[in-house]
């Protein structure tokens, strides 16, 4: 396996990209079929993978997915969660995105995510 940290802080490497609260976003690829990967994540932290090559099962369940997939953890409020993959082709490779909730309101239009109605159409105007 090896991944990229785009994002956050693991493995001790700090991505280059620097978000507002705490995150990950790291891009793994994993050479072979069978690799089983686990990681942590922080209690109450919002958490998914995207699948965009191979295939995988996820935690201990039987179904495989395949490309291209997205898988989303229900935040835990009480404790860290383990997120776990296996996978099942070689070079299989995808995106753990995860971080703190920022509690904002949301305002959105077609590609654009703003916190609010003026912002958003600010955002449309200047597009």
């Amino acid at each position: 396996m090896s991944a990229k940290v785009i994002s956050g802080q693991v493995f001790n490497v700090k991505g280059p990209i620097v978000a507002r609260t705490p995150t990950y976003y790291i891009d793994f690829t994993f050479h072979k079929a069978g690799e089983v990967y686990e990681h942590v994540i922080p209690k109450g932290w919002n958490s998914m993978f995207v699948l965009f090559k191979g295939s995988i099962s996820v935690q201990d369940d039987d179904s495989v997915l395949e490309a291209t997939h997205g898988i989303v953890f229900k935040a835990n409020n009480n404790e860290d969660e383990i997120v776990k993959i296996t996978t099942h082709k070689d070079n299989t490779r995808l995106l753990l995105l995860a971080g703190q909730p920022l509690n904002e309101p949301i305002a959105n239009q077609g590609p654009f995510v703003l916190t609010n109605r003026e912002q958003l159409n600010q955002a449309i105007d200047d597009f």
